[in-house]
């Protein structure tokens, strides 16, 4: 049977939502239709007339895919299109016939930069093999919340207000001009972006809060209650502010703490790759459990003089599509289903 690599078509939904179903299972109804819709038809940063789907099919049938998340991404001082690799599978009889490798050389040739967020085991080797840097590792911390344990006291240092939002306004922008330059490389946290990627998101359920003062917007943060059959874990997708204003940053991770504690969380993580942020944690009761890599395929320039090491960047569980429902594994470990 020979095989064939190509790209995906919206014509190709229906052959797709049933290789889905065959791979995922339990979990296929949180595949599709709406997350597929999402991902491949609302994206608003998406290059291409179709879905960023690559199959792997014999015989016309769908035995793999590997697909990707476009996003606005800065390296250095330009925005970059880039995608996240996502929902990278084979189906399991038909695995050890180097498919999965295949699909992975066809995306790295069609796309600039190729970025992989908390790969398996399995998947880390796979993509090793064509040359990935790991130019920076995500940091997975972990709150224990104990019964009787005291709740912090609210804060109003530097008159911070922290409120929920439904939708993210335009003044988030101003803070993404300010706190970016900061960052050799990040995903550009818009009002565009954010609305899509946390607002607009099936089944996660996110809730969004931004902290203001008297001169504006200066940080926000992104909180996800686990829910059955996930653990009960509170979960900070994303904290996002000036590097520098601790106030802010320790105020977000105060409210997130009293926040979660209100809703008995059993625990609270959190991934970051900047050592400022998992300090402030760490002074608030947080532990390291263990680091995670962040791979990176580039076709732009040759391994050796990428620039990639060394750099400021910052990611989080966000980014990605790390953090989705439902969540089966264990939190801390970090490994998705790529």
């Amino acid at each position: 049977m020979a095989l064939i690599i190509r790209q995906a078509t919206f014509e190709d939904k229906k052959r797709i939502f049933r290789f889905l179903w065959e791979v995922y299972a339990g979990q296929a109804f949180f595949k599709f239709p709406e997350r597929w819709c999402w991902l491949f038809k609302e994206n608003p940063f998406n290059t291409h007339s179709g879905p960023c789907v690559w199959l792997a099919l014999m015989d016309e049938k769908i035995v793999g895919q590997f697909c990707g998340m476009h996003v606005s991404f800065k390296l250095g001082n330009k925005l970059q299109p880039a995608i996240w690799g996502v929902d990278f599978i084979v189906h399991p009889k038909y695995r050890g016939r180097r498919i999965a490798q295949k699909l992975v050389q066809a995306v790295y040739q069609k796309h600039r930069y190729l970025f992989i967020l908390g790969p398996s085991p399995a998947a880390s080797r796979l993509f090793s093999l064509l040359g990935t840097e790991v130019p920076v590792r995500v940091s997975i911390l972990e709150k224990k919340i104990k019964p009787k344990q005291l709740v912090l006291p609210k804060t109003s240092r530097n008159n911070i207000e922290i409120c929920q939002i439904s939708k993210f306004g335009r003044g988030i922008n101003e803070l993404w001009r300010l706190a970016s330059s900061h960052y050799y490389g990040l995903v550009k946290r818009d009002t565009k972006y954010l609305n899509w990627k946390f607002m607009q998101q099936p089944h996660t359920h996110y809730r969004a809060f931004i902290a203001k003062t008297c001169e504006g917007i200066c940080g926000y943060v992104i909180l996800r209650i686990a829910r059955p059959p996930e653990d009960n874990v509170g979960l900070i997708a994303d904290l996002f502010a000036l590097p520098k204003d601790l106030h802010t940053i320790r105020a977000l991770i105060q409210f997130s703490i009293r926040y979660f504690k209100s809703e008995k969380v059993h625990s609270i993580v959190m991934a970051t790759s900047t050592h400022s942020l998992a300090h402030s944690l760490t002074q608030l009761g947080f532990r390291k459990v263990r680091d995670i890599p962040f791979l990176v395929l580039s076709s732009n320039k040759p391994r050796k003089s990428s620039g990639f090491q060394n750099r400021n960047w910052f990611l989080s569980r966000g980014d990605s599509d790390w953090d989705q429902y439902p969540s089966l594994g264990n939190y801390a470990t970090g490994f998705s289903s790529t």
